[in-house]
Formats: structure tokens, C-alpha cells, sequence
């Protein structure tokens, strides 16, 4: 489906918003590409086609992103289970 939005436009306004509004964003998209694929494992063959078309500033800001939420990951306590008597 083909948008009028003016893609340069749009980033340009959302890199100069706010933490909370880029972060919705992201997790919009994300939920709507699963509404739009259906959740039926076509998000994965979506997520590759994008990927595919990524340049370096894509490919860079998606290995940081991921970086930095690898480190809260790691960060995050563990929960022991109760051993059992």
C-alpha cells in the first residue's frame, strides 16, 4: 500500500521529538506489522524484506538499538526458582 507521507519529513520531525514518542513508534509499527502480517510468521519474511533494503544509518541504528537492549536485558535480576526439600 502506498502512503502520502513524506517519509524524510516524518523522520525529521520524530528524530527531533521526545524519548517517549520515538519509542511508541517503534512499538506501534511493531504491533501493527503483526496485525497487517496476521501473526502468521509472515512478520519474519516482512522483517527480511526491510532488512534487505536498509542502508547504513538503518543497519547502524538497529544494531545499537539492539545493543542497548541487550545490556538492559542482561541487566535485569534473575528470579531463582524456590528449591525444592
Amino acid at each position: 500500500m502506498k502512503t502520502n507521507i513524506n517519509v524524510k519529513e516524518f523522520a525529521y520531525a520524530l528524530a527531533n521529538s521526545g524519548d517517549d514518542d520515538q519509542a511508541e513508534l517503534i512499538n506501534v509499527f511493531a504491533y501493527e506489522l503483526k496485525v497487517v502480517c496476521r501473526d502468521s510468521g509472515l512478520t519474519g519474511f516482512q522483517i527480511c524484506a526491510i532488512s534487505r533494503l536498509l542502508d547504513s544509518n538503518g543497519i547502524d541504528f538497529i544494531n545499537s538499538l539492539h545493543e542497548f537492549i541487550k545490556l538492559r536485558e542482561d541487566n535485569k535480576p534473575k528470579i531463582e526458582k524456590p528449591k525444592q526439600r
